[in-house]
């Protein structure tokens, strides 16, 4: 029961099952706008594994991206106190 948890749900071929979250918000409110997200989002997702990159560094990597660099307490604070514009 538990030698397939490590493997990657798929629906078909490359699509990933977590890209069903994108047709569930379609098929919850159907609109051309909608649509057009839940379509880019299958096929972005799609398309990350053919480079390598699972569903799940895709969001670290974001997130990363989003958030911006981490600052440690010890680091000294004349590095980053122009990343401000101050």
């Amino acid at each position: 029961m538990w030698c397939d948890t490590a493997r990657m749900p798929r629906l078909v071929g490359p699509v990933d099952a977590r890209v069903a979250v994108f047709f569930m918000i379609w098929a919850i409110h159907m609109s051309w706008f909608t649509f057009d997200v839940s379509l880019i989002g299958i096929v972005v997702f799609s398309i990350l594994p053919y480079f390598g990159i699972s569903m799940t560094n895709a969001f670290r990597w974001v997130s990363q991206k989003i958030a911006g660099k981490q600052v440690h307490a010890g680091d000294p604070v004349w590095k980053y106190r122009n990343r401000c514009g101050l």
